[in-house]
Parts: structure tokens; sequence; C-alpha cells
């Protein structure tokens, strides 16, 4: 997951919250052992925005000063997407990453490699501040860019989803428990991995959060804007930790954002989010994106960088209008993850169908067939009294034989 690195205090403020997760699950947690197709389709940084269009092609739009959202889509089909703060990753259909923007460290102009991408098949990609991390096709975390935290070197172990943010990385070991790598200075990166169990993890600018089984939200690091509570009121199927904001999808299909509104004077509005359902949401610096369940692109918040350039990264283009919806609704969500127990009141309920003249005939068929063999036991058990009846009569004193 994605999230960017501030610079200078009344500078172009960090970086880019991540996307939320890709969440490749455990096998327990789902029957094909993979949950990339749930989420990680959109996905904002700094100042740009880039999502997976219904064909498997990728689109990005907003800042391309570094090369981070290119107009020229990459050539291949591909499956998620996560946007770091000047750079972007994507991952293939086949498994392979491919990655462009920004290699350096902009704060300190050395270059780090971040949007290097190494060999081999990926379940997972996460794009950081100055650092990406990918989830190998055999469960094993890999990290490069920069290390200077520690935010690029994992901890050994089989991981389900890793989530890279400005200067720490968390991620899911394979009994569901959250692990956190780096930067800690804020308490957002606990070096101890979780008491607790949990689905989904979202590493933001210098706080983290978290669903557990049970699809309540929790939050540890930075709460200075309240973007990081302990809990969240409501069930959650999704959730992605920006800057100084965190926005989530409930289990209902709304979404619910908290935290601060404003990052700079001239940057504010990214935490209202529209009505309406959503599959999944990303939370950027000061912007956030998602994806409603028609396969509709919708974003709020700031148009511009903290310096007031024009980017538009809150404008998505017209040519990802929908054509059809191809996200999995929630009620495939709820299948894929773990439902909490009990079921709570606030998981949605699967919608009542009329009966179709087909489906009618069939049920009165059906009815029909009960009752006639019902009739023919009545029959048989009836004939048999009577026999037993006749044979007992038959005999003296009534006795039977044994």
């Amino acid at each position: 997951m994605i999230n960017s690195v501030r610079t200078t205090q009344f500078q172009l403020a960090a970086v880019v919250a991540s996307v939320v997760s890709t969440v490749p699950a455990a096998q327990a947690w789902a029957s094909d052992g993979n949950l990339a197709n749930l989420t990680g389709r959109i996905s904002c940084g700094d100042a740009h925005s880039c999502a997976v269009k219904s064909d498997g092609a990728i689109k990005c739009w907003g800042a391309n000063n570094y090369g981070q959202a290119p107009p020229v889509a990459p050539e291949g089909t591909f499956k998620q997407v996560s946007s770091g703060r000047r750079h972007t990753c994507a991952l293939k259909t086949d498994g392979k990453i491919i990655c462009s923007g920004s290699n350096d460290n902009i704060t300190h102009w050395q270059p780090t490699g971040q949007a290097k991408p190494p060999d081999g098949t990926f379940l997972q990609v996460s794009a950081g501040g100055y650092h990406t991390c990918g989830l190998r096709s055999d469960s094993v975390v890999l990290c490069w860019g920069n290390n200077r935290f520690g935010q690029a070197e994992p901890p050994q172990g089989r991981f389900v989803q890793v989530s890279a943010g400005a200067r720490h990385t968390c991620g899911i070991l394979d009994d569901a428990r959250v692990i956190c790598w780096g930067d800690n200075k804020g308490d957002q990166a606990p070096p101890q991995a979780s008491v607790g169990k949990f689905k989904e993890v979202s590493a933001g600018f210098s706080h983290t959060c978290a669903i557990d089984l049970n699809g309540q939200v929790h939050c540890w690091g930075n709460n200075r804007d309240h973007q990081a509570p302990e809990s969240v009121e409501g069930l959650f199927a999704h959730v992605s930790a920006g800057v100084v904001h965190t926005c989530g999808v409930k289990t209902d299909g709304s979404v619910a954002c908290w935290g601060s509104n404003k990052v700079f004077d001239n940057l504010a509005g990214f935490e209202v989010p529209p009505e309406g359902k959503f599959n999944e949401v990303s939370a950027g610096l000061a912007h956030t994106c998602g994806f409603r369940t028609n396969g509709e692109v919708a974003c709020w918040g700031a148009n511009k960088a903290s310096d007031g350039t024009e980017y538009g990264q809150a404008t998505p283009p017209v040519d990802l209008a929908p054509n059809q919806p191809f996200l999995p609704g929630l009620d495939q969500i709820s299948k894929a993850r773990p439902s909490p127990e009990p079921v709570s009141a606030q998981t949605p309920q699967t919608a009542r169908t009329e009966p179709t003249e087909a489906s009618l005939r069939q049920d009165s068929q059906s009815r029909l067939g009960y009752w006639l063999l019902a009739g023919i036991a009545v029959i048989v058990v009836v004939v048999l009294s009577w026999f037993v009846s006749k044979q007992r009569q038959a005999r003296p004193n009534g006795t039977s034989k044994v």
C-alpha cells in the first residue's frame, strides 16, 4: 500500500498514502488463496492517480513531472497498480512487476532504485515513499529502494499481504498476525508481531491501520490529526491509510474517512467522501479515489500540489467511464474474507429476488413428487400393519414365533 514522504515544512508534504492494499489472502481465507483481484485496482500518490481498467490496461492521471503517470499506457494486461510518492509500480497478469517514475530520493537527491523491480513472479506490489515491496509467488516479501530506516529489509516468514508506507512497511504473516519494520518514531511500526489476527493492513505516512478478522478497524502510530484512532465504529471490508487521513469501505459499501481534512491552506476536502457504494478506496496525500460497485471511478479532494500547480489528480479521465463493472461486489468480498462471529447486524443481507415462472413450475413439481412419495409410504405402512395383524390371528393364543 502506498504512501508518501514529507519533505521539509511548508513544502510538499508527503507522501502518498497508499492505495490500498492488494490483498493476497491466505488459502484458509479464500478458495484461490489470493485476494489480489479484490483490491489494488486504484491507487493515489502525492499528486497522481492510477487505475486498472476493465480490459486490464493501466491508466494514470495527474502529475507526471517524474514519469510517475505516463500518458501512454504500458504494454500488457495488469491486475494491480500501486502509486508511490514519485513513482508507480504495476503487477502484470503473468506476475511480473513494471515500474515508472523517479528512482531517486528527491529530499536528499540520492539514487535509491525504488522504480527498478527485481525479476521473478509476484502476487502483489506496494509502492511507498522511496521504496517498494512485493509479495513473491512463494509468499516471501522482497523490497527494493531506500532502506535508510530499514523499511526495505523485511523479516523472514511467509506473508499473505504487504503494504509500503513512507518510511515503514507492514505485512500480514500467514498466521494472520501483523508485523512491521522501518521507522518507528511515532509507534507506527512496532517490531513485534501483533497478538490479534488481521485480514488487511495499510501503512500510511506515520500511522498504520488494519482490519481484524471480525471486520473492525484498528490503527496505531501518529494520531495528531485523528487519522489513527485505536478503533473505528462499524465493520469494514477494506482500509487505506494516507498522510493525515484514512478511508475505508464498510461492509455495506459506504465509504468512511477520518483524520484531518486539510494538509495546507490550499489542499483540503479529501476526507469528505461522496455517497454511494464502493468496492475499494485509496487515500493519497490530499486527494482520495475509489471504485464504485458499478466500476465507476470517483475522486475527491485537491487537484493541485502544495505549490499551487494544477495537476488534476482528483479528476478521473473520461475514458475511465465504465462499460461494465469489473470488480467483484461486496458479497464476494465477504465470502472471500473471514466473516465475524457472530455475524453482525451490519453485515449486508442478500437481496431477495422475485420467483420466475420456471422456478414456480419446478417448485410445484417438487412438492407434487414429495406428496406422492408420502402417500405411497402411508399405503405401504397400512398394508404391512394389516398383514401382521392377520398373521397373529392365525396363531394359537395370538403368540408369535421369535
